[in-house]
C-alpha cells in the first residue's frame, strides 16, 4: 500500500540530487534546515513525566496528536542512507528511521538523543543531530489494542552523521527492529526497494539536494 503525501509544501517530485561535486560541497555546509522556535514561558521549568499504562495510553492517541522524533542516519560522503526494518507498528516491516515519542518538555534534540539511545545503544551529542523537516503521518494501525485505530504522529525528522566505527557499534532494540541491523541505501536502491515509503524517499532528497 502507498503512502500519500497529500501535502507537499518542503518538497515536490522524488527529483535525482545533483551529484556534482560542487553540489555536494555546498549541500554539506547547507543540511541543517531552520527548526520550528520553541518559546518558553518559565525557563527551568521541570515537566514530571508520568507513564500511562498500556490501555491509558492507547485512549491517549485516540484522540491526541503524538509527538515524535525521527532519526535518518547517513553518510554524507558516499550519499548513503542507513535505515531498520521495522518489527512493530505503526510501519511494521517498513524500512524507516530510528526514533520514538516526544516526553513532555523535551525539546526535538533532547528526544532524538533519548530515543536514539534507547534504540540504538549509543550516545550522540544533541548538536550532532540536525533538522530536515517536520513530517505528518496518519498510520493505519498502532501497536496498542484496538491495532486497526490507528494513530496520528507528527514528527521531527533530523539527520545524523555517524563514522563507519559507530554504526558498527549500533545494537538494535529487538522489540521495534527486525535482526539484521541498518541496511545501507542509495539514490537508486530507494526507487526499487520494498518496503521503502516516500518519506524516506524524501528525506533523501532534502539531505542530498
Amino acid at each position: 500500500m502507498p503512502f500519500y503525501a497529500v501535502t507537499d509544501i518542503q518538497c515536490s517530485a522524488h527529483n535525482e540530487p545533483d551529484r556534482s561535486r560542487r553540489a555536494r560541497e555546498t549541500k554539506r555546509n547547507t543540511v541543517k534546515s531552520t527548526a520550528p522556535k520553541l518559546y518558553v514561558e518559565e525557563p527551568g521549568k521541570v515537566y514530571p513525566p508520568v507513564r500511562l499504562e498500556e490501555a491509558e495510553y492507547a485512549k491517549a492517541i485516540q484522540s491526541l496528536i503524538v509527538v515524535c522524533t525521527d532519526i535518518g542516519i547517513i553518510d554524507v560522503n558516499s550519499e548513503t542512507i542507513y535505515l531498520a526494518r521495522r518489527a512493530s507498528r505503526p510501519a511494521n516491516g517498513w524500512w524507516w528511521f530510528i526514533g520514538g515519542r516526544s516526553r513532555v518538555g523535551e525539546t526535538e534534540l533532547e528526544s532524538a538523543q533519548r530515543c536514539f539511545k534507547r534504540e540504538t545503544g549509543l550516545f550522540i551529542e544533541t548538536k550532532r543531530f540536525d533538522f530536515i523537516c517536520m513530517n505528518r503521518y496518519f498510520f493505519k494501525d498502532r501497536q496498542q489494542t484496538p491495532q486497526e485505530f490507528g494513530c496520528d504522529s507528527l514528527c521531527y525528522t533530523l539527520s545524523l552523521q555517524l563514522t563507519r566505527e559507530e554504526r558498527d557499534q549500533i545494537t538494535l532494540d529487538p522489540r521495534e527492529y527486525f535482526n539484521g541491523g541498518l541496511k545501507a541505501f542509495h539514490y537508486k536502491d530507494l526507487q526499487s526497494a520494498q518496503w521503502v515509503k516516500d518519506p524516506i524517499r524524501d528525506f533523501y532528497t532534502m539531505v542530498f539536494s
